[in-house]
């Protein structure tokens, strides 16, 4: 599965997180529980295909974007200054693990595309970057 290879590379190549990198599944059950900070949570944010241009084979780039959406404390300040301070090295391992990277399925590595804040409280903060990659599907026409 796509998403798996994403979370195991952040796994392996982001230490900040120990482990706590799951799937878009997962995120869904924080709302109900406590969030032990940092984490990241991957998800499939969209795919956008290019128009077929073979004839007698059907064949379409599909470029693939996912996002990472970080979770960080913001309980030592009410500005939130603390927590862009925890979060901006683990934005930097995560562009380090993520951008140049080429996925197995992939045909080109990874590019870094846009962050941004999703939302924060007096607890946690969330930032989400979004990276692309792009792969072709192909099928023979049949008439």
């Amino acid at each position: 599965m796509k998403i798996e290879e994403w979370i195991n590379r952040l796994k392996t190549h982001c230490p900040s997180f120990c482990g706590r990198v799951e799937g878009a599944a997962s995120l869904a059950a924080i709302r109900s529980s406590a969030v032990i900070t940092p984490c990241a949570f991957v998800i499939p944010a969209a795919k956008n295909a290019e128009p077929n241009t073979k004839a007698g084979i059907h064949s379409q780039k599909i470029t693939e974007m996912f996002g990472i959406a970080i979770f960080v404390g913001n309980v030592a300040d009410s500005t939130g200054e603390a927590a862009q301070v925890e979060q901006e090295p683990i934005l930097d391992e995560i562009y380090e693990a993520l951008a140049g990277w080429q996925p197995s399925y992939a045909e080109n590595p990874v590019d870094y595309v846009t962050g941004r804040i999703v939302g924060f409280d007096d607890m946690v903060a969330c930032w989400l970057d979004t990276f692309k990659t792009d792969y072709h599907k192909r099928k023979q026409v049949s008439l």
